[in-house]
């Protein structure tokens, strides 16, 4: 379900991934937080999403704690 978060983008890594932080003191990211990095547009804020990986087929939730930054997330 998409939760609205604002991030804030660090530094780009040599393999293309790119370091967030939370925007706002008091807030944090969790590891097993997705982010919606294709498909913005579309996502609505208490919709389901479905996570999918760079070519796009659907991941299983039960990866979520594999690395996320650079999953899609195509809404329902």
């Amino acid at each position: 379900v998409v939760v609205r978060r604002d991030i804030k983008p660090g530094r780009l890594l040599d393999d293309g991934m790119r370091v967030v932080s939370a925007a706002e003191k008091g807030q944090q990211l969790k590891p097993s937080d997705w982010i919606i990095v294709l498909g913005l547009q579309r996502a609505r804020v208490n919709y389901p999403v479905e996570p999918l990986d760079s070519s796009g087929k659907a991941i299983a939730q039960a990866k979520t704690n594999d690395a996320q930054a650079g999953t899609a997330a195509k809404p329902h």
